[in-house]
């Protein structure tokens, strides 16, 4: 009687689904996982190599960023596309079909000096506006740190509390939240942080 059950429960992109990928980065390297296998990015089909370079089009940002890296080679300029705005690894699949899914914040070792930042990675974008740098910053600390005091945060961003409070209520009205552990739930799933480093709330 066993045999006969269906079961449907979350798997990482790209294991089962074979219309699905998930990309991300390791280390130095980037990789795809396709049809349940590790597979290195100029390894996938020619039809996906060809739907990558199409969304790469639609984001002439992105694709000037590219340009100002002097990447020519077309292996050396998807990758970097992809490691910037599909570099996490989650369970939401990057690529459906011929589809490109949304960029993803992901923690990229460049966040805050990199020059081409919310070029070609992805901003964190809400309802009424995108999260500036600051604003990234304070999401971030309080997120990791959720019992933390506006004092205390403003502390350890070394800003005065008057301007935590001002980021918190921008957080608050750009992403459509109400309350800090909006805030906080919204980091966890945006990649702004890892769940495993929070706090207990």
């Amino acid at each position: 009687m066993f045999r006969h059950l269906r079961v449907s429960q979350p798997v990482v992109a790209g294991m089962v689904n074979e219309m699905s990928i998930e990309f991300f980065a390791y280390g130095n390297q980037y990789k795809a996982l396709f049809k349940g296998k590790l597979v290195d990015i100029a390894d996938l089909p020619e039809s996906k190599l060809k739907a990558i370079e199409r969304d790469m089009r639609r984001h002439p940002e992105a694709m000037a960023a590219l340009d100002k890296l002097q990447l020519t080679d077309r292996m050396e300029r998807i990758t970097q596309y992809l490691w910037c705005r599909y570099g996490g690894f989650d369970m939401a699949p990057d690529m459906v079909n011929d589809s490109m899914g949304s960029p993803e914040y992901w923690p990229c070792p460049l966040r805050g000096n990199c020059p081409h930042e919310f070029k070609l990675c992805a901003p964190v974008s809400g309802p009424e506006g995108d999260l500036s740098a600051a604003e990234l910053r304070v999401a971030k600390l309080l997120a990791t740190h959720p019992n933390m005091a506006d004092k205390q945060l403003a502390d350890a961003l070394g800003i005065s509390r008057f301007t935590v409070m001002v980021h918190l209520s921008n957080i608050r009205e750009k992403m459509g939240l109400q309350t800090r552990a909006a805030i906080v739930a919204m980091a966890i799933q945006r990649n702004l942080i890892q769940p495993q480093y929070h706090e207990n709330i």
